[in-house]
């Protein structure tokens, strides 16, 4: 081999592992920021649920997303409904 040949396999080498090199950053920074963004968004998530929890702990029946709500007992029998364990200030927690 001559000189040449040498410096120019030393190159294509070095180049393979600069290359890697390389990719392996560019990946590491893609997973970091897929890390923020999704840790940003969990810690959103957590922020709203405990508001919701602090909203409605006083009335378990007539929780908003729920198909309940206090009405008389006949009432919710007539509508089709069933009579949940809930707290309720008047009547009972109906399920329609």
């Amino acid at each position: 081999m001559t000189l040449k040949q040498k410096s120019a396999a030393g190159t294509k080498a070095q180049s393979m592992s600069i290359n890697t090199i390389i990719v392996a950053v560019l990946a590491l920074i893609v997973l970091v920021v897929i890390i923020v963004i999704f840790t940003g968004k969990l810690r959103e998530s957590s922020t709203q649920v405990g508001k919701q929890q602090e909203a409605f702990t006083g009335n378990a029946c007539e929780i908003p997303g729920t198909p309940r709500i206090c009405r008389d007992e006949s009432d919710c029998t007539n509508r089709g409904g069933s009579i949940v364990n809930a707290d309720c200030d008047s009547g009972a927690c109906c399920s329609v």
